[in-house]
This record gives structure tokens, C-alpha cells and sequence, in this order.
């Protein structure tokens, strides 16, 4: 009987890229002429923001922006705030071929040094870290089953819920906000954004996301009054957004990402001529991943009863999709080092560092959080305070070992307010998200090649052969280096499992 291959197709994730490049920080600032001259700094912030990611054969593009932030005090007593941003972009080489890969960027400040060159010049210095991933959703050729020239094939029956394939999409959101009451702007002094995600939902193909985008500004009102202070507004703006996601449906095999690419707040008069508009646009980056049940049997092992053969194997390495994540976690802590204060203008708080490590039935996940807080002391001087506080996180786990995850954690929202002694008292949201894999590994056959040529030498005379076996012993290992027809060897001796219990005489059929 000629050799009959059947060959089947499987969806694999390989690690293929996992490094991290310094994103360096440099800037030189000039105040422009509506702005005051520098007396002293506040307060320097970096925000970095991942435009987008691409891949092409061996090489992985990251566009992204550094967005710079600079509260000061003028020469008069006013605060006052300047802002840049940064376009990057950066080039990695991988040695692996990328195929549709699920990319992970994470951004970490590593330092900002802001100093005052003259009065009118501010100079900039700093890194950033990008911790970069990629993970092929590739396939696979492997041996299915095969008949014929006396083949015998060991199967091991596997299933996975692995990522066929990762997306990545952008849209945005326009929103004009009226300050109704609110004096007319002078200037914006800064702009914060996070994006939340309520809820989502896979449709033939496209993907229904709701959320809302917490907007935190802090501006400088016209008036008169030269010493006037800068006012805090904070806004929600709720989004719908269909999101295209090709082989998408409604049996939950997708999971949603949204991170923040770009944003912008630019007032703009109103039907009376007064700055009291404010138009808002934000640019959300979409990560899409879609999961399928794949269940099938993988050749480990094989021989021919009549002819020498040779294999090659592959090791095969699997996404296990075990859940999407999101969760909020409350921090409340005062700022110990704030002292005399009168009033609080703003409150705000950055991630600086997140570390995860799986323990038994749960991932731990520690790292830092800056509070910080822009106030007038009790001498009328504006102050600004930060303090760093560790956090800690337990996500409880009900299945999987190995476990990979890229899990972000971001701040949602800051309240502030004064505690009985006049510290300043924040009470920060986070939220934690990503998704959880357990990382499946298997090996399996992919080729077979028999010697039709070479016949095995065999034993005319004997047709039977007696074996001892031990305990804990296989049929398989045995039948095989006899070279003989494992259903013959189980049928001869009455067994229906592989592994021997106990010390046991086999009677071995020989071709």
C-alpha cells in the first residue's frame, strides 16, 4: 500500500521579539512673547504616547510622541505654562520574520531634568525606556496521520484557545465643551487625558466599543486681575465607536484594547466672540485579538514495521487564551511633605514603574506611584508637591501555568482635598487591563520519509517474541523497538492502555 500523508494547518504564536530601546528626551524651550519671564519651575512632566506600531519581514516600527509640560512662576507671581511636543519614530531589527505579530509597547520614564538656561530659555534633558514585544500569529504544517508501508503513529490529543490574529486600528473623537459659567480662557496651562473602556462588543466582523475620556485642564482665566489663579475643569466625554475586526463574532473570541495616541484642547470663541469653547480632539489607538478553539492531534512519535524511516519534528508554541482583564484598584494617601496649604489648583498621578510575577493562584503585581499636587500655601505663593507611594495588586488565577501577560496600569481619575492639618489628601483610580495567556508548549512530527529500498531484516523462523516488561513501562517504546504492529501487541496481551501497572510478560507479534 503506497504511503498515504494527510497534513493539517495550525495557528502558532512564537516570541519572536523581546527587547527594549531608550527613547532619549532633548529640548530646548523659548517662551514665546504673550508669556511672562521664568522666575522660578514648578514642575516638568513627560507624557510618551505610542502612535502606532507596524511590521515588516525582520524589522518593527514604533511611531510615537513625546508630549512635554512646564508649570512655572513668572516674574509677577503668576503661574504660567509652557508645552512641546515630540514626534519620534523608531526602527528594531529582528532576527526572527514577523508575521501579523500581537506588538506590546510599554513606555517608562526613566529621568526629566528641567532647568532654567536664562529667563526666557528652559533646557530639557532626559530617556525614556520602550519595553518592545512581539508575538507571531503564524501557521504551521504538521503531520496529521499517515497510512500505509506499515506506519505507526503516536497521537497525543491537544487544545488551545490561541490568538489567530492581532489588529491594530485608529480613530478619533471630536467634542466641543462649553464653559458656560466659567470665565473665558487666557491660556491652557496644561491638558491631561485617559481613556476608559465600559464595554465591548463583536458583531460579523466589527467590534462595538463605549467608554469615556477623562479630561483634566488646568488654565489661566481672562481677567483683569493679574494675580488671578488658574482653574481646574475636569470633563467626561462618553464614545461609541465601531471598530473593524475581520473574523470577529459574538461568541467572545475577541478582546479590545485602547490606549491614548494623541490628544489636543485649543480654545475657541463663541457665538459672542469670548474664549468659552473648547475644542477637543483625541486619537485612540485600537488593539484588537481574535482567539479560536483549535483542538487536534499531534504525531509525536512514529516508526514502520518494514522500512527504516527518517522525521523532522517542529516545536510548536501556543497563546492559551485565558481571560481578558480589567479591574480598578483605589489608593488614598496624603502628601506628607505639603505643608500650610491654603487651597489646591490641580492633583494629578503618573504610573513610574509596574513589575508582575505569578505566584501560585494569582499574579502580584507591585510598582510606584507619583501623587502630585499644585496648591497655594498660606502666604498666597503657589507650591508643588509629589510623593511617590508603592502599590500593590493582587489578580487571583484560576487556571493556567506559565502565564504571559501584558497588563498596563493607568490612572482614571484624582480627587484632592484638604485633611484636618491642612495637607493635601489624594484619593487616585487605577485601572488595570491586558489580557492573560498561558504559554502551551508541544512538539510535533511534520515529515516523514520511509526507505522503500532497505526491507528490515526479519526473523522467518519466530513469529512471537516473549518480553519482560517492568513497571511503568510503555507498549508504545516496546512494540516500537521491536518494530512490530502496536494494535497486534495490545490485542495479543489484552491491554487497553499504554503504561503497564506492573511487572508483566508480553507476547510480541513480529512482522
Amino acid at each position: 500500500m503506497e504511503l498515504q500523508i494527510q497534513k493539517q494547518n495550525l495557528c502558532i504564536n512564537d516570541l519572536v521579539f523581546d527587547s527594549q530601546v531608550e527613547q532619549p528626551v532633548e529640548a530646548d524651550l523659548l517662551l514665546p512673547d504673550y508669556c511672562p519671564d521664568i522666575q522660578r519651575i514648578l514642575h516638568c512632566d513627560l507624557c510618551c504616547l505610542i502612535h502606532s506600531t507596524k511590521a515588516e519581514q525582520q524589522r518593527l516600527s514604533i511611531d510615537g510622541e513625546l508630549r512635554l509640560t512646564v508649570l512655572y512662576v513668572s516674574d509677577s507671581g503668576t503661574i504660567r505654562g509652557i508645552d512641546q511636543k515630540q514626534p519620534f519614530t523608531r526602527h528594531l531589527d529582528s532576527k526572527n520574520m514577523l508575521n501579523q505579530p500581537l506588538i506590546e509597547v510599554l513606555p517608562k520614564v526613566d529621568y526629566l531634568n528641567c532647568r532654567a538656561v536664562s529667563s526666557r530659555r528652559l533646557e530639557i534633558r532626559g530617556a525614556v525606556t520602550l519595553k518592545v514585544k512581539a508575538i507571531n500569529c503564524a501557521k504551521a504544517e504538521l503531520l496529521q496521520d499517515c497510512e500505509g508501508q506499515g506506519i505507526q503513529l503516536k497521537k497525543t490529543a491537544f487544545s488551545v484557545d490561541s490568538c489567530v490574529n492581532a489588529a491594530e486600528s485608529t480613530f478619533t473623537v471630536r467634542e466641543e465643551l462649553d464653559l458656560g459659567a466659567q470665565q473665558p480662557v487666557a491660556q491652557i496651562l496644561s491638558s491631561r487625558m485617559e481613556v476608559q473602556l465600559s464595554d465591548h462588543k463583536a458583531i460579523s466582523g466589527k467590534i462595538i466599543a463605549k467608554g469615556e475620556l477623562k479630561l483634566q485642564l488646568l488654565y489661566l482665566p481672562l481677567s483683569a486681575d493679574e494675580k488671578e489663579l488658574p482653574q481646574e475643569l475636569e470633563y467626561s466625554l462618553p464614545f461609541s465607536q465601531i471598530i473593524p475586526a475581520e473574523g470577529a463574532d459574538d461568541s467572545e473570541n475577541c478582546c479590545l484594547s485602547l490606549s491614548l495616541a494623541a490628544w489636543d484642547v485649543q480654545p475657541k470663541p463663541d457665538v459672542d466672540g469670548e474664549l468659552k469653547v473648547l475644542a477637543v480632539e483625541a486619537q485612540l489607538r485600537a488593539q484588537v485579538l481574535l482567539h479560536q478553539a483549535q483542538e487536534f492531534s499531534v504525531v509525536q512519535d512514529c516508526y514502520s514495521t518494514l522500512y527504516p524511516l527518517s522525521r523532522e519534528e517542529k516545536q510548536l508554541s501556543f497563546l492559551n487564551f485565558v481571560r481578558c482583564v480589567q479591574e480598578t484598584h483605589r489608593i488614598r494617601e496624603p502628601l506628607s511633605a505639603a505643608k500650610n496649604v491654603q487651597s489646591i489648583l490641580s492633583a494629578w498621578a503618573r504610573v513610574r514603574e509596574v513589575q508582575c510575577r505569578q505566584d501560585e493562584d494569582e499574579i502580584q503585581i507591585n510598582g510606584t506611584l507619583s501623587l502630585m499636587a499644585l496648591v497655594v500655601d498660606t502666604e498666597g505663593q503657589p507650591q508643588f508637591y509629589e510623593e511617590q507611594v508603592r502599590l500593590e495588586h493582587n489578580l487571583p488565577i484560576t487556571k493556567g501555568k506559565n502565564l504571559l501577560f501584558g497588563l498596563s496600569l493607568q490612572p482614571i481619575s484624582v480627587e484632592a482635598s484638604l485633611n484636618n492639618t491642612a495637607q493635601p489628601e489624594l484619593r487616585c483610580q487605577l485601572q488595570l487591563s491586558g489580557t492573560l495567556y498561558s504559554v502551551e508548549r508541544q512538539s510535533g512530527i511534520s515529515k516523514i520519509r520511509v526507505e522503500e529500498g532497505t526491507l528490515r531484516d526479519s526473523d522467518e523462523h519466530c513469529a512471537l517474541c516473549i518480553y519482560y516488561a517492568d513497571p511503568g513501562e510503555s507498549v508504545w517504546n516496546i512494540a516500537k523497538q521491536y518494530h512490530s504492529d502496536l494494535a497486534a501487541v495490545m490485542e495479543e496481551n489484552g491491554l487497553d492502555q499504554d503504561i503497564l501497572p506492573q511487572r508483566t510478560m508480553l507476547l510480541i507479534p513480529l512482522c
